[in-house]
C-alpha cells in the first residue's frame, strides 16, 4: 500500500510545483536567452523547478537518490508542437519498514 501512495504523492507534488507554468501561460524561450518578463521561461528554469521539487520529496522521506534523478532528468522543447515542453524523469522511492527480524538469546 505504501508504494502506490508514495507514487501518487510524488506525482501530485510535481504537478503542484509546475502549476505556475501552466496556470498562467508562459512564453517558451531557448536556454541561454535572457528572460525579461516573468511570463517567459526556458527548459533549464523548469528543470531547476523539477530538481528543487525532488529535493523536497527527499527531505520529506518520500524519495531518495537525487543524484541519479538529476542525471536522468530531461527537459526539452517539443519539435513538433509549438509551446510544448517535454519532461522525462525517473526517481527512486524510499523503502518503508515492513519487517523486523529479531535474534534473541536468553541465558540463565
Amino acid at each position: 500500500m505504501e508504494t502506490p501512495f508514495q507514487s501518487a504523492y510524488a506525482a501530485k507534488y510535481f504537478r503542484t510545483q509546475l502549476t505556475p507554468y501552466t496556470s498562467n501561460p508562459h512564453i517558451l524561450v531557448d536556454d541561454g536567452l535572457e528572460t525579461p518578463s516573468i511570463y517567459m521561461t526556458s527548459p533549464s528554469a523548469v528543470k531547476g523547478t523539477m530538481v528543487h521539487a525532488y529535493q523536497d520529496l527527499v527531505d520529506l522521506g518520500v524519495c531518495t537518490d537525487i543524484k541519479s534523478f538529476t542525471a536522468s532528468l530531461a527537459v526539452e522543447k517539443d519539435t513538433q508542437v509549438i509551446g510544448r515542453l517535454n519532461i522525462q524523469a525517473s526517481g527512486t522511492l524510499t523503502w518503508g519498514l515492513n519487517q523486523i527480524a529479531l535474534n534473541l538469546s536468553l541465558s540463565k
